[in-house]
């Protein structure tokens, strides 16, 4: 039987008074934590993976559980022992395939989410705030132990009560139905850690509940590993098929507002485009989802090469041809193990030095720019220019498309310059005819 403890310790590391988070999570462990969720949304991705990576280490030091918010690819790629799933996050179903044998956790704010949660197949929900809490201000008023209750009843996976939650409380919780409390300041602020877990896990009304209690779930959980990702990439199947071409063409709703990134990639693949990156920085994991698959079908249907920007996940779960990372984002490495031999992975460079590390990591192209000034892009670097380029195509084997300030004005002269293609954001997005530009791209790539 999968065994979940009691004591869910949920990280934040603006409470920690400037120690380390991997500190306080040791220490928690030693003082008896056995199961930790890496919240720290804001963390870029290649910082998150590698503080997942550090976090994996110390759990297995105590047989402790790891969970990762919200991101299945950091999950994967740090051997942790599953996610937890806000409210608009990936949706459990999917969650489940690509997880197979994780442990999925969900977050609930009300019953009918806690039912919806449950019939979905999590493992577990947190349900709250309960109390009054600070970093619970955005849910709501504090729901309080009578509904606690009510959702206790009506619900047969373990229910962690979250929000407010102090030694005390947690034994109320308890006794209102809770198989266990969530908690987040009540230890990662305090100044003696291990002290603050024994006041949860070694008070009398802590060991009277009992910690910890066996689930329905059967024991095969654990580790997700290399098993699970093998299992959905079967479910899934792979376009063996894919490649790439000269015209890639990235969708924004940034720089302009007239059209979705849908909108776009249906018109740039009625263009010609060969090749369609979805670039979305800003929208949920559940949005980026329900937008790449409709992509992926779109050029599926028509034979198009699909390109997730930043996510591996966002590409997994959306069947993508591949995914496209920066220098910020996973490691190539983690990335291919994720997403396996067959799907393309592109690699943003700036350097010679760069583009060699992708070579050998086993990418399958290079982007290289900014070649030209560019607005589309955060962040910008001093515009590489022609020679550069030139320079560069000469030294890499791998196909290089160049990208940054790309027009139907110098397109020619970049291909020139030996790129293998070339990616184009403003040119298409912000023109008054963008299947027109593209059209024209085309022409201009492959002339007759």
């Amino acid at each position: 039987m999968l065994e979940l403890p009691s004591l869910y310790l949920i990280t934040d590391r603006t409470l920690t008074n400037g120690r380390p988070l991997e500190d306080i999570v040791h220490d928690a462990c030693e003082g008896g934590v056995r199961m930790v969720q890496l919240r720290e949304k804001d963390l870029p991705n290649r910082e998150l993976y590698d503080l997942a990576r550090t976090l994996r280490t110390i759990t297995n030091q105590f047989g402790t559980k790891l969970l990762i918010n919200g991101r299945i690819d950091i999950a994967l790629a740090a051997e942790a022992d599953g996610v937890h799933l806000p409210v608009n996050g990936v949706p459990i179903a999917v969650a489940r395939k690509a997880l197979n044998k994780g442990i999925i956790g969900a977050s609930t704010h009300s019953l009918t989410q806690a039912e919806k949660a449950q019939d979905d197949g999590a493992d577990f929900i947190t349900f709250g705030p309960i109390f009054s809490t600070p970093s619970k201000e955005k849910y709501g008023p504090a729901l309080g132990l009578t509904v606690l209750k009510e959702i206790t009843s009506k619900i047969k996976i373990p229910v962690f009560a979250i929000g407010g939650i102090t030694p005390e409380r947690a034994a109320e919780c308890r006794a209102h139905g809770a198989h266990g409390v969530a908690v987040i300041s009540a230890v990662m602020g305090a100044r003696e850690v291990a002290v603050a877990v024994e006041n949860f896990t070694s008070s009398p009304k802590a060991k009277e509940r009992g910690f910890p209690t066996k689930t329905s779930r059967p024991a095969d959980g654990g580790q997700v590993g290399n098993d699970t990702i093998k299992f959905f990439k079967s479910e899934i199947g792979n376009r063996h098929s894919a490649m790439l071409s000269r015209l890639h063409i990235l969708t924004d709703t940034v720089i302009q507002s007239r059209y979705s990134h849908v909108d776009l990639a249906k018109i740039a693949i009625a263009g010609g485009a060969n090749v369609i990156q979805y670039r979305e920085k800003s929208a949920s994991t559940r949005e980026m989802i329900e937008t790449a698959i409709a992509i992926q079908k779109l050029c599926a249907a028509a034979g198009v090469t699909f390109i997730v920007n930043d996510r591996p996940d966002v590409a997994l779960l959306s069947n993508a041809d591949g995914v496209h990372l920066g220098q910020d984002d996973l490691p190539l490495a983690a990335a291919r193990t994720i997403l396996g031999p067959t799907k393309i992975i592109g690699i943003s460079t700036g350097n010679i030095n760069e583009a060699r590390e992708a070579q050998e990591g086993g990418a399958d192209y290079i982007a290289f720019g900014n070649i030209f000034p560019t607005g589309s892009k955060i962040k910008i670097n001093a515009p590489r220019g022609l020679d550069q380029l030139r320079e560069f195509c000469k030294a890499v084997k791998l196909p290089v498309i160049a990208i940054g300030g790309i027009t139907r004005k110098n397109a020619q002269e970049v291909m020139a310059c030996g790129a293998h293609g070339v990616a184009v954001i403003g040119d298409v997005c912000r023109d008054e005819n963008p299947r027109g530009a593209v059209e024209e791209l085309q022409r201009l790539l492959n002339p007759s």
